[in-house]
Parts: C-alpha cells; sequence; structure tokens
C-alpha cells in the first residue's frame, strides 16, 4: 500500500506542476501573440460604402501607398483647397500635390459641385500622356476611370456612398444626434430590425425606407441610400455617413522610420527608437562600470560587519524603491540643481541610478559564486589580487554579469515613470546631451493617456519588446558561452 500512496502522489504532484508549467507557458504565448497580432494589424476604420458603385465615372491614385481610401467629403475638400496636409489622411506629415486630368475636370466638377475655375486653383492641371507627373508622398492624381492607370501611382477607393435622410432624423436630442451609422446598423435598418431613429440617437421618428430624394424630403424619418454627390446642398435632407471597419497594416516600415509631428499625434516613431537606444546605451555606460565596482568591493574587498550589513541592506533598499521616486530625485538634482534641466543626460542619468542596484547585487552574485579555490589558486602563483579579479574572478562569473545587465538593459527600455519628470518629451532625435527627448515606453503612456488612439500604440510596443530582445541578445553575445 505505500508503494501505492507515494506513486500516487508523484503523479498528483507531477500533474500539478506540469498544469502550472503549460499555464505559464500558454499566457506567454497568449500576450506576446496579442501585442504582435496588435502590433502588426490594426483595423482602419473608415466612412465606407454600403453598395459601393464599381463602375464610377472618376478614378482617384495616389503617390502614397498608405492611403487605401478617401471619403466624398475629403476630396472635395482637397479639391477645394482646403486640405494641405495629408496629416488628418495618412498620418504623416506630407504636403499635398495635387494633379487632375484635363479630361475630367467638367466630370469632377459635376459630382464634387465644384466650379472648374475653384478646381483649377488648386489643382494642377495635367494631360493623361505628361511625362512629367511626379509621384512624391502626398501626390494624388483625378482622372476619369476609363482612363489608363498613371504608373508608379496605386488606386485610392473612392466612397461615396451615404444614407440621406429626413432633416428632422438629425435633430438634436438630449444633447446627442446621429451623424454616423455603422454598417451592421445599416444592414438592421434594411431588414427592418431597427424601427426608430432613437435607437442610433436619432429622433422619436418612425424608420420609413424610401424610393427617391424627393420622398425623402416630404417623409418624417425617411431615409434612401444613394451618393453623396446627389445629397450635397439638397434641402429638407440630411446626409449620414456610413462606417466599417478594415484590418489594414499597423506597423510598417515608414512608421518606424519616420520622425513623430506635433507631439507624436502624427508621423511614425523613428526619431523616437533613435532616443530610446540613446537612452539605454548612455544608462549602461553610467552604471555598468558603477554597479561592478561596487560589486567588486563588497564581494573581494570589504570586510564582513555591520558597515557592509548596512551598505547591502541600503542597496536592497534602493533596489525595490518605486521608480517615481527616482524620478522625483532626478527632477531635484539633476534638472533642477545642476541646471540641465528635461534632457537626454537627465533622464539617463536618473535611469542609471535606478538599474545601479540591480547591477551590484546581481554581479556581486556572480562573483561569489566563482570557486574560491580558483582565487586561492592564482594568488599562490603569485598572481597579484587586482590581476586575479580581472584574469579570474570577472571571466568566471561574466555569464552573472551579463544577466543582470540584461536585467537592467529590459527595466531601462520599460522605464516611464522615472522618465517623466527628468528626459523631457521632445519627438526630435536628441542633438546633444542636454537635448529633450522621449523614449518608447513614454512613447506608448502618453499616446493611450491622451487619447491619439490605441494602434500606434501597440505598433510601438511591439517595437519596444523586439528592441528588448534583440539588446538583450547582443550583450549574451559577450557572454562566455556564447563566445565559445
Amino acid at each position: 500500500m505505500m508503494p501505492d500512496k507515494r506513486v500516487r502522489a508523484n503523479t498528483i504532484a507531477l500533474t500539478t506542476i506540469k498544469i502550472l508549467a503549460f499555464s505559464t507557458l500558454f499566457i506567454l504565448v497568449f500576450l506576446i501573440g496579442y501585442l504582435t497580432f496588435r502590433g502588426l494589424v490594426k483595423e482602419d476604420v473608415s466612412i465606407s460604402p454600403y453598395s459601393e458603385t464599381k463602375n464610377q465615372a472618376i478614378a482617384i491614385y495616389s503617390g502614397d501607398s498608405n492611403i487605401k481610401r478617401l471619403t466624398w467629403d475629403q476630396a472635395r475638400t482637397i479639391l477645394d483647397g482646403r486640405l494641405f496636409s495629408m496629416r488628418t489622411i495618412s498620418g504623416y506629415d506630407d504636403d499635398i500635390l495635387l494633379y487632375v486630368d484635363k479630361a475630367a475636370l467638367p466630370m469632377l466638377s459635376s459630382i464634387f459641385s465644384l466650379s472648374e475655375e475653384s478646381i483649377s486653383e488648386s489643382a494642377k492641371i495635367v494631360t493623361a500622356a505628361d511625362a512629367n507627373l511626379k509621384h512624391p508622398k502626398g501626390s494624388l492624381y483625378l482622372t476619369l476611370a476609363s482612363s489608363a492607370k498613371p504608373s508608379h501611382f496605386s488606386k485610392v477607393s473612392l466612397l461615396t456612398t451615404v444614407i440621406a435622410v429626413n432633416e428632422k432624423v438629425t435633430a438634436l436630442v438630449a444633447n446627442k444626434k446621429v451623424g454616423i451609422i455603422d454598417f451592421e446598423n445599416l444592414k438592421e435598418l434594411e431588414d427592418g430590425t431597427i424601427v426608430n431613429w432613437s435607437s442610433l440617437n436619432g429622433a422619436n421618428l418612425t424608420v420609413q425606407r424610401c424610393t427617391s430624394l424627393d420622398e425623402v424630403s416630404q417623409t418624417d424619418g425617411g431615409y434612401f441610400i444613394t451618393t453623396a454627390d446627389k445629397v450635397y446642398g439638397l434641402k429638407g435632407v440630411d446626409l449620414l455617413s456610413i462606417r466599417s471597419t478594415h484590418l489594414t497594416n499597423n506597423l510598417t516600415l515608414r512608421f518606424m522610420s519616420t520622425p513623430a509631428i506635433q507631439g507624436g499625434k502624427y508621423g511614425g516613431i523613428g526619431s523616437i527608437i533613435v532616443n530610446t537606444f540613446f537612452m539605454i546605451i548612455l544608462s549602461i555606460v553610467f552604471s555598468a562600470p558603477v554597479g561592478l565596482g561596487a560589486a567588486i568591493y563588497l564581494s573581494l574587498y570589504a570586510h564582513k560587519g555591520k558597515l557592509l550589513f548596512l551598505i547591502q541592506s541600503g542597496i536592497d533598499l534602493l533596489a525595490s524603491v518605486p521608480s517615481i521616486i527616482f524620478g522625483l530625485f532626478g527632477l531635484l538634482v539633476f534638472v533642477q540643481t545642476f541646471g540641465w534641466s528635461f534632457s537626454l543626460i537627465s533622464g539617463s542619468l536618473t535611469i542609471a541610478l535606478m538599474i545601479c542596484p540591480t547591477i551590484i547585487r546581481t554581479s556581486q552574485e556572480a562573483i561569489k559564486s566563482v570557486d574560491k579555490s580558483l582565487f586561492d589558486g592564482s594568488i599562490a602563483l603569485g598572481a597579484t589580487k587586482i590581476e586575479t579579479i580581472l584574469k579570474i574572478s570577472i571571466p568566471n562569473a561574466r555569464e552573472g554579469i551579463i544577466g543582470g545587465i540584461i536585467l537592467a538593459i529590459g527595466r531601462a527600455a520599460g522605464e516611464t515613470a522615472a522618465l517623466i519628470y527628468t528626459i523631457g518629451s521632445g519627438t526630435e532625435v536628441a542633438k546633444g546631451l542636454l537635448s529633450p527627448a522621449r523614449s518608447l515606453a513614454m512613447h506608448i503612456y502618453l499616446t493611450v493617456s491622451e487619447g491619439r488612439g490605441l494602434d500606434g500604440a501597440f505598433a510601438a510596443s511591439l517595437v519596444l519588446m523586439v528592441i528588448v530582445l534583440l539588446t538583450n541578445r547582443i550583450a549574451r553575445l559577450f557572454s562566455k558561452k556564447e563566445m565559445q
């Protein structure tokens, strides 16, 4: 009976360990997989078509592959000369360079309710065979749908389908009114699931499907699906846009290489990546020599006693101090007392102080783990203590020391609280030690806290995760195990 109980207990223990191990592995895989998916792919919300006309009279082409679609209102604003930058369309700081095919000018004038003279003032009128047609970022080319596609330009969908409703539907009710309808809600309107506009924040009117715009203007609660150009400027009728989502690339090469603009609201993270590397390198340069030197002293020179106990207790205490405390210290000392203001050097020194205890403790334990007989043998053969430390202790403790530095790199790269008060939030590449900067972790925090969208934050998170993995891998290449 006794052996059976032991076998059963061993089986239960082993099963429990496997469940815990696989649960942890599942959580890690799920977390990394989710961050990777959200970093690479985003839901592109657009005011888009319900049953878009395939045979449109005009076509729009762009020299920027990031622009996939334009709404009728966006295209009209551009043609009218009231939109000069691609910031709100593509997210990048490109000036709009507008070309219009001369043959398409009358059609554009009709579709967008603009005079040919007005369009000519905003755009460069060209012919389809114009050899000088340029295609830099921000260029748009409008032509007839029957014309040949210009080389090096990509097709842009023109989203014109809208819902025309009686103007009473869009009346203000309790400080709310309907203006945009989701694609799913439109389906419910069509199949009769939604019977009152109040379900969509509209007026308390019965939904009625009409067959013409004239019927819409005369029917309270009436609606009719049509194109924006037919509704624009029509009395008694308002326009509702249709919103749908499309999966598009979130993390692109351009996003990673383009500098951030307007405090990170537009553009990419290229400059922020560079600043992050600057901050990590400077922090390690400041902290690693000090931490390693302190570890050598505490392990091989300091005598056991109350003083050593107090020093090690202080180091342990510093390792557990919240990072925001280091931020306040950096603000008081580096930013104000030293007069370095919010700068790269202030932030890097603050992070260096914060990660120094981690490097000291891990290096100290690594040095202590080296076989004492190697140290004593080197001394016995006539080597000095410092020679023994440099040629015996440090090489044999290299893996542990590198491991401590890797932990420090991970903490430095992911730090936010300590940097908010010290490094500033400049989005340009730091031109010197006294220039303000912004790290990726800070950028992620500010992007989310200021309501600038989660897509950019997830893309930056994925980049940060890759940077930490790369720096860890590079650091391990210097370890003894990897070098052999």
